[in-house]
């Protein structure tokens, strides 16, 4: 079995200096009070006084002295000076946004303590003064270290008395000498542009421009996992058994039309996620019953759950009472956009910072061709919707479904992402005309579209697909509750079939229907491509690499193909093509900039931190293959950019070159919680 290595973070360390407070403006006060007071002629600015960073006040005022050439003793002016800036300290010091809020909500999962290079007297009273001692469990000062300039030594004493390794604790900074410390001793680092701009602090693996946009959930961000497999066969097996759960895009779509249906619908197999939860909560909000049951049907709140039972609402939700937060949902976001019409009120959605960065005026546009008021400001969410919920009833069904708005023809761009169309297609029964969708462009990922007809057909309503260039859904339809079984997930299954090939074990997937319209499946094709054998049996696949004629297994060969049909598994292909002979070309995939992250960007990015030679192109990506030979791969630490598919894909390459560390192993929870589990069993 492959062992896993959970590294987490369990320490924040904080520097004091532009991070808890301004004091920068303090030590600029007490100092131009002194000479002010004294009347030597002196002013101290910001600008003056960045020049000294690092330095005590002694040897500023020394260096001061010597530029104005003013003949004096330093010592006792740096004494008055200390002395001035507590007095100034206890009058006027305030925190900086954010400091106790986020100490407050870290200490309940963290220890905390400052490391600062400040004096003992003043570290005490600061950390007093702002009411976060009770939060700390030590604070080390200046008088701890030989050297009062920013070094890794205060910092590894910070590890030491807490007993934790450095790559066990997480340094919040305001300066590029802090940070370089912090990154000296091994520590990852959170800087925030209270002192320097951004451009200086770049050495800092996260750059925030105020503690109000730093939680816990950011410091998970930096645990990681190594990946180290096993050479021996599991009890003497020469195949591994892997099940996937519940596909996420069957089971968004599922919850969707379920709560748009009338009547009571169990959807049984679901995925239990991050995704499916945001879906799950902003359903609730919108006025639906959900429940979820076991195979007994006894009530319960684990995570884990056999079924879902919803309450149809008929076509009529709620206008919420805040707003919607999704996360970086994407399914959930566009396709609760287009539902949102179906309130009796204004509802507005929103998500994480990524997802505020994620084009949405496509559907915006769309929504609003077919009689709908909607707005997004910056063509990203938040989205507005103002809900109609006085429509004419026109569906032949006594006291049933109110068509909400007009409906009609409406034109949407179809490369950027399916999900807008699906999102229209899921609401057109509701409209009080025909639906008519034309698609301009190329329509990108036409198997998820696919998916979404196949739930809306198994609800009871009919889509008219012509080409994949223009879809109607006429009036009158309505959707009827119905017991769903969501099949498993291709693109979740696709790691171990890619785990197979680039290490040459057996590995058989279970709860997979080989017949399924999800285009994910289509993976297997590429695989067989490059040199894999594929045996499909009754609910499972099974994947293993193919031998010559002297009974050894073949090499992989790189392949050139067009991945618009399949672009959640361009990343774990990216992966197996390191390992393949020849350059392998991915093409017809740009809509993957505006996803969780930039993802050709980023498997660019991390893949040649392995070594790899890869080229970006505009939309798609070239690998050039190690043909074998592993020794110019080696150990790197891969940042997943909180997208679980990166986080999901290089566990693949775990398995070839040792020393890979993953962070924020824990976005998988996105659409796959239990992979680290699943990884341990090959």
């Amino acid at each position: 079995m492959a062992a896993i290595k959970l590294t987490k973070i369990k320490a924040v360390v904080f520097d004091m200096d532009g991070v808890l407070i301004d004091s920068e403006k303090y030590h600029l006060q007490a100092y131009n009070d002194v000479f002010e007071e004294l009347n030597l002629g002196m002013h101290l600015s910001r600008e003056d006084f960045k020049r000294f960073f690092g330095r005590g006040a002694k040897q500023i005022i020394f260096q001061l002295f010597k530029e104005n050439k003013i003949k004096e003793d330093p010592v006792k002016y740096a004494t008055l000076k200390d002395k001035r800036f507590r007095e100034v300290i206890k009058k006027y010091a305030k925190p900086l946004p954010g400091v106790i809020e986020l100490m407050k909500e870290l200490s309940k999962e963290y220890r905390l303590c400052v490391a600062s290079s400040a004096a003992y007297e003043n570290v005490k009273l600061i950390t007093k003064l702002l009411k976060v001692d009770k939060y700390l469990e030590f604070f080390i000062s200046g008088d701890d270290v030989k050297d009062t300039k920013p070094s890794p030594e205060i910092y590894l004493k910070a590890a030491k008395k807490l007993k934790l390794d450095a790559s066990e604790c997480v340094i919040i900074e305001d300066a590029d000498l802090g940070i370089q410390a912090a990154k000296s001793a091994g520590m990852k680092c959170i800087a925030v542009t209270n002192t320097l701009p951004k451009e200086k602090l770049k050495q800092a693996d996260l750059i925030v421009t105020s503690l109000e946009n730093v939680d816990n959930d950011t410091i998970k961000k930096f645990d990681f996992v190594e990946v180290t497999p096993s050479s021996a066969k599991k009890d003497g097996k020469d195949i591994t058994t892997i099940s996937v759960p519940g596909s996420k895009s069957y089971t968004n779509r599922a919850l969707l039309v379920a709560a748009l249906a009338e009547g009571k619908s169990v959807i049984k197999n679901p995925l239990f996620s991050d995704d499916t939860k945001y879906m799950i909560d902003a359903l609730k909000q919108l006025g639906v019953k959900i429940v979820i049951t076991n195979k007994d049907n006894k009530n319960t709140k684990a995570a884990k759950e056999d079924s879902i039972i919803v309450y149809g609402s008929a076509g009529k939700l709620n206008s919420p009472k805040k707003q919607i937060f999704v996360g970086n949902a994407g399914t959930a976001m566009r396709f609760l956009t287009a539902a949102s019409v179906l309130a009796d009120g204004k509802v507005v959605l929103t998500g994480e910072q990524r997802m505020l960065e994620r084009p949405i005026d496509d559907l915006v546009d769309a929504l609003k061709q077919l009689g709908i008021k909607a707005s997004a400001k910056k063509n990203c969410p938040p989205v507005t919707v103002y809900g109609n919920s006085t429509g004419k009833d026109n569906s032949g069904k006594s006291n049933t479904i109110k068509r909400s708005f007009p409906g009609g023809k409406c034109k949407i761009n179809g490369e950027k992402s399916s999900q807008f169309l699906s999102a229209l297609l899921m609401i057109a029964p509701f409209a009080e005309h025909d639906v008519e969708i034309d698609i301009v462009g190329e329509l990108a990922s036409k198997p998820f579209v696919d998916i979404t007809i196949d739930v809306m057909h198994k609800f009871c309503v009919e889509v008219e697909n012509t080409n994949y260039k223009k879809f109607k859904v006429k009036a009158g339809q309505w959707y009827d509750a119905h017991d769903y079984v969501i099949e498993g997930d291709a693109s979740n299954a696709s790691y171990f079939f890619a785990i197979a090939a680039v290490t040459g074990k057996k590995i058989r997937v279970e709860n997979i229907n080989q017949k399924t319209v999800q285009g994910d499946v289509k993976f297997l094709n590429l695989l067989q491509e490059m040199g894999c054998e594929v045996k499909f049996g009754e609910n499972y696949i099974e994947v293993s690499r193919n031998k010559n004629k002297t009974g050894n297994k073949n090499k992989l060969k790189a392949i050139i193909v067009d991945m618009n049909s399949m672009p959640d598994v361009v990343q774990t292909l990216a992966v197996v093509a390191l390992f393949a002979e020849g350059t392998t070309k991915i093409t017809n995939v740009s809509n993957l900039r505006i996803k969780e992250t930039d993802r050709l960007h980023a498997m660019a990015t991390e893949l040649r931190k392995l070594g790899a030679d890869v080229n970006e192109l505009e939309d798609g990506l070239e690998i050039k293959g190690c043909r074998g030979d592993l020794r110019r791969l080696h150990r790197a630490e891969i940042n997943t950019y909180n997208d679980h598919r990166m986080a999901m894909c290089f566990a693949i390459a775990a398995f070839k070159v040792s020393g890979i560390r993953i962070l924020n192993p824990c976005c998988v929870n996105k659409t796959f919680p239990e992979y680290w589990e699943k990884i341990k069993r090959i």
